[in-house]
């Protein structure tokens, strides 16, 4: 029987686990000092401090009820452009026409969306050429909306 063998006949599962638990209880508490000290600090604050859960929770929340509210405002405001457009007819002036878009898109929350611009820039210079034969640039409806308020 070698050295090696009599050590390890030696060595009973209790002994095993009651040198396995302090070294683990060691290697946790260092892991959580070293990574989550922020959220310890938190934890032992005498107030109750929301957790990075929480608040991309109420972010979520937040983002899907003010998205919901873009999303019914974008079918009132294609509506009114294309109202708009409409009453313009084919004697549309381009300036006069760009400026009751403009008007109109005024406080509208979508032309910050990265999905609504596009769509509405789209919307705009396809409908304006074939209802009111005036041609818009991207770049002309963006400009005029750089100074909106919103």
């Amino acid at each position: 029987m070698t050295n090696q063998d009599i050590m390890i006949s030696n060595i009973s599962w209790g002994l095993y686990f009651t040198a396995l638990g302090p070294i683990l209880f060691l290697y946790y508490t260092v892991v959580l000092l070293l990574f989550f000290r922020n959220e310890l600090q938190s934890l032992f604050e005498s107030k109750p401090s929301r957790t990075r859960a929480t608040q991309a929770a109420e972010l979520k929340v937040h983002s899907n009820a003010s998205e919901g509210s873009v999303i019914d405002g974008m079918e009132t405001v294609v509506k009114d452009l294309r109202q708009i457009l409409h009453n313009a007819g084919k004697d549309a002036d381009k300036q006069e026409l760009l400026q009751q878009l403009n008007s109109r898109l005024a406080g509208y929350n979508g032309l910050r969306h990265p999905v609504f611009q596009p769509a509405i820039i789209t919307y705009l210079i396809n409908n304006a050429e074939s209802v009111c034969g005036v041609s818009f640039s991207e770049q002309e409806l963006v400009r005029g909306w750089e100074n909106l308020p919103r």
